[in-house]
């Protein structure tokens, strides 16, 4: 009795465990975000390469993170330069779901970069650390309360895309994941301001890129 007992409960789990599987083509890969609490810093997304649309860094005694309501990322290829816009929220508090303030804020990386005609031409970005005090780099900054976006004066800073990615399905490309860590520290009103811990990992498509010609 006790041996049929136990049989058909390892029946049943295994279907269970089977209903659960999803099929690779289930979900495209930038449908949504998926956010893993970082082990020391849990109001941050933990660093990944899977594409998880995830990113986010600590600013001052505040947090600059991913928004489920908010386009997580823009890139644009135009004029030589290639623009990472990072769009979410800087907030206050002591997890990703309960917060005591949130306001809108983005984040704009410029640097000059060989022609992206479409976003596959993202992986030339693998392993490629960006300097952001180099000549023709930019990073702009916009907080939804100062209603303006300001241009700021990093002395010292790195975009550093460790892992440039093809996600692929069915053997059709459906995305570049690009993974990677930043940090800034800029200047302003002779006081110094620092953005730290940052890390992203990102699944790029169409929806997500854009070409400008010139």
């Amino acid at each position: 009795m006790k041996i049929g007992y136990f049989a058909t409960i390892i029946l049943l789990f295994s279907i269970a465990l089977a209903g659960c599987e999803v099929g690779t083509n289930a979900y495209p890969p930038t449908d949504d975000l998926i956010f893993i609490p970082d082990a020391y810093y849990p109001q941050l997304p933990a660093y990944s390469e899977k594409g998880y649309n995830t990113f986010g860094a600590i600013f001052e005694r505040s947090y600059f993170v991913v928004d489920r309501n908010v386009v997580p990322l823009k890139i644009l290829y135009r004029n030589n330069n290639l623009e990472v816009s990072l769009n979410g929220v800087r907030k206050t508090g002591s997890s990703y779901y309960y917060d005591d303030q949130i306001t809108g804020m983005s984040m704009t990386f410029t640097f000059p970069f060989e022609e992206c005609l479409s976003y596959e031409d993202l992986i030339k970005l693998h392993n490629m650390p960006i300097d952001l005090t180099g000549a023709g780099c930019k990073v702009a900054l916009s907080i939804e309360n100062d209603s303006i976006t300001k241009e700021l004066d990093v002395v010292e800073g790195q975009f550093f895309v460790r892992r440039a990615q093809t996600f692929v399905i069915d053997e059709v490309k459906e995305a570049i994941i690009l993974s990677g860590v930043f940090y800034i520290k800029y200047k302003e009103n002779d006081k110094y301001y620092l953005i730290k811990n940052g890390r992203f990992d990102l699944s790029v498509d169409d929806l997500y890129f854009n070409y400008v010609g010139s």
